[in-house]
């Protein structure tokens, strides 16, 4: 797994190869500073597991990591610009329904070509909140399928090793 993270053309690094580097997932590859401790030991019994142990803490120093500022997630912001907007809007609406008659008429030419520009943007402004929840929903039937279907691996794979051994 550290291998493929120094690696610049591995796009997709295999961190379900190993239960600890799937636990660390977010901290090896992603955006945060991460610290290892590396145990060792004098005995000669254990030599393989350090000299394995060192070899992984060599490859880690190598990792790169650019630790930044989390900011709010894009599309978020976006529905919450398109909400005030259509909230400004219907809200502008109100009030030129509010207005006398009299006054209604005479604002009425200057503003039908606005108004109809603002509800079509009303118009379109709807349909993308609509359809980003959509994809919203999508995305989340995708994450908890995967999430059941990664549970019911490390299931199988801890069911057949607990066979074999």
């Amino acid at each position: 797994c550290i291998r493929k993270l120094l690696s610049p053309k591995q796009q997709h690094i295999p961190y379900r190869n190993s239960k600890l580097t799937r636990i660390l997932q977010d901290s090896i590859g992603g955006n945060s500073r991460t610290a290892f401790v590396i145990t060792l030991s004098p005995e000669a019994m254990h030599n393989e597991e350090t000299v394995s142990s060192l070899q992984f803490a060599e490859r880690a120093k190598k990792v790169v990591l650019v630790a930044k500022v989390n900011e709010s997630n894009p599309a978020t912001r976006t529905v919450s610009q398109l909400e005030a907007k259509v909230a400004s809007l219907e809200k502008e609406l109100s009030a030129l329904r509010d207005q006398p008659a009299g006054e209604m008429i005479e604002e009425e030419t200057k503003t039908d070509y606005r108004f109809g520009k603002q509800e079509e943007t009303v118009f379109k402004v709807a349909q993308r909140l609509k359809a980003w929840q959509s994809n919203n929903q999508r995305e989340r039937r995708i994450i908890e399928e995967d999430q059941v279907v990664q549970m019911y691996g490390d299931w199988l794979l801890d069911h057949l090793l607990c066979k074999d051994g």
